[in-house]
């Protein structure tokens, strides 16, 4: 079961488990919506088999990303330079440690780099549920857009994402330790759109801001997570939601699709 994210035990006993598709797990409570909309089934399912063994890849402090990246030197030095890896924590607690790590790569950065994700932050939760989820959340809105008349977050041109570190970052570390996630789909900053730059807040936020505009209860869940075990925890999951609402999965390598029946509710 799973299809692109089913996964491959390789090894005696299986030791080693190779996923076929995505690891890391964004926005974990619109994974608990879907099994919630199911019903009490559903949400038992998500509460016993899932909610569990959805980890935090920063918990306990670990850092989020270790970036490395070549310095500029003469190609003759290159291998004689020692470079220091660019590392960041993301959330509350490791903010002040990220804001300290953008100050070492450029004077100014530390600000630049709080800047960035207040502002990047409420674009995201404007965004977010007015365009996306068709959530209507008129106060974020406003301060989404706040962000967009005031220049401070451009979203449109191709290459809205390599303007915006332009703008804020002088040097080529810091740039790159917050555009590199347009390369997730195979795009690169000089292509990619700015919508891009939602997934550093998504990432690596939440950040403070007294004067965020979308109340607390409300606000999506930011961070990388995973499922301890493999993305194939969701896919047993949803089978066993089926299963128990009383569907018949059938499986196997002589199993194929010849059709698919849809019926309205």
């Amino acid at each position: 079961l799973g299809g692109r994210t089913g996964a491959a035990d390789v090894g005696e006993g299986c030791p080693y488990r190779f996923e076929r598709g995505p690891s890391l797990m964004l926005l974990p409570d619109v994974y608990r919506e879907a099994f919630v909309a199911a019903g009490p089934t559903g949400e038992r399912v998500w509460n016993e088999m899932v909610a569990p063994n959805i980890r935090r890849v920063n918990d306990g402090g670990r850092p989020l990303y270790t970036l490395f990246m070549d310095e500029d030197q003469p190609d003759d030095l290159v291998n004689e330079v020692v470079v220091e890896p660019v590392t960041l924590y993301g959330g509350l607690d490791g903010f002040e440690r990220d804001c300290a790590t953008f100050e070492d790569l450029e004077t100014g950065g530390g600000e630049a780099y709080a800047r960035h994700m207040v502002s990047a932050q409420r674009i995201l939760d404007g965004g977010l549920p007015n365009f996306i989820e068709n959530r209507f959340r008129w106060r974020a809105l406003l301060q989404m857009l706040g962000e967009v008349i005031n220049g401070a977050f451009p979203l449109e041109g191709q290459d809205a994402q390599l303007k915006r570190w332009r703008g804020g970052f002088s040097t080529h570390k810091a740039r790159a330790a917050l555009s590199f996630q347009s390369l997730y789909i195979g795009l690169t900053p000089f292509e990619a759109p700015a919508v891009f730059n939602l997934l550093v807040p998504l990432e690596l936020g939440p950040c403070p801001d007294p004067n965020r505009a979308e109340p607390s209860e409300s606000r999506r869940t930011q961070g990388i997570y995973y499922p301890s075990g493999g993305y194939g925890l969701i896919s047993n999951a949803l089978a066993t939601l089926a299963r128990e609402s009383g569907a018949r999965i059938e499986s196997g390598p002589d199993k194929r699709v010849a059709q698919l029946l849809v019926a309205e509710a």
